[in-house]
């Protein structure tokens, strides 16, 4: 496999950071996480733009231009020949003589490939469980490298036959820890989060697949009216739209993946192939 490392694809085995870097010793980057399926990279205008919009909001220069970036990209996808692949642009803080004044940053792009989902997979028919945990992130519109708290409560909603964790705090619910969230309520509205929630690329399109089909609110969120809600689901770049059935001990729509999750998972679907054709 190979790694684009400051704009040259060099072999994965040779690709190294000095122990400088802040990014290791501050935690101090961003990143961005894609799909590529059969050489295309879904949405990529989209997470581009995110991706330069994080990287002012933490001081970051990105070395590259947008359109070297891109081609970056695509020389790497095409490189690595992968069928079906997640694309993540990292960008740190750079080596640091202090280990804490930000210099050149250094930036990456890994690419891995992802298989297929087993075939006794139920979590797209029968929904998911997840836990809950009061918390907001540090700094919610941006993709930061800091992922400390889910990688600590992993062994948690492990043990307890969850998937992920969904996160709240003073009542109101923002996101899970990789995943913006959704409900629609017993009125058949859809609603999500507006606060404290990361802007998902994923986000924006059940969005714009959902109008016309139901009315749609872009609000504070209580957790009270996510446990009362008639469904719900989480959305990301690499689950697209999941169910979620189950929240610590309480139970949503008896445990069933409601009508309208099914509608919108099927419009996702059908957009990602619309634009992987329309290309």
């Amino acid at each position: 496999m190979y790694i684009s490392l400051n704009g040259k694809i060099v072999p994965a085995a040779d690709a190294m950071l000095h122990v400088s870097d802040l990014g290791l010793l501050r935690g101090y980057g961003l990143f961005d996480f894609l799909q590529s399926i059969n050489g295309t990279p879904l949405f990529l205008a989209d997470y581009l733009d995110r991706f330069y919009r994080s990287a002012k909001a933490m001081d970051l220069d990105i070395p590259f231009q947008s359109d070297i970036l891109k081609q970056n990209i695509f020389d790497l996808i095409k490189k690595n020949n992968l069928s079906h692949s997640g694309l993540k642009l990292i960008l740190t803080g750079g080596y640091s003589e202090d280990g804490f004044t930000p210099t050149s940053p250094n930036f990456i792009i890994l690419e891995n490939g992802i298989p297929p989902l087993p075939s006794d997979y139920q979590g797209y028919t029968h929904g998911v469980k997840l836990i809950l945990h009061e918390y907001l992130r540090e700094n919610p519109l941006v993709k930061s490298t800091n992922y400390v708290i889910p990688i600590m409560l992993q062994n948690k909603w492990k043990s307890l036959g969850a998937i992920d964790v969904l996160y709240h705090k003073d009542g109101f619910v923002t996101e899970s820890s990789r995943s913006n969230y959704f409900i629609i309520n017993k009125q058949n509205v859809l609603i999500t989060p507006s606060k404290n929630v990361l802007h998902g690329i994923t986000r924006m399109k059940t969005l714009d697949v959902a109008a016309g089909v139901l009315p749609i609110e872009i609000r504070n969120m209580s957790l009270q009216e996510v446990l009362d809600a008639k469904e719900t689901f989480m959305c990301s770049s690499t689950k697209g739209i999941l169910p979620v059935v189950q929240l610590d001990d309480y139970i949503i729509n008896d445990g069933k993946v409601g009508h309208f999750t099914k509608v919108l998972m099927d419009k996702l679907e059908i957009l990602q192939k619309e634009y992987i054709h329309s290309l």
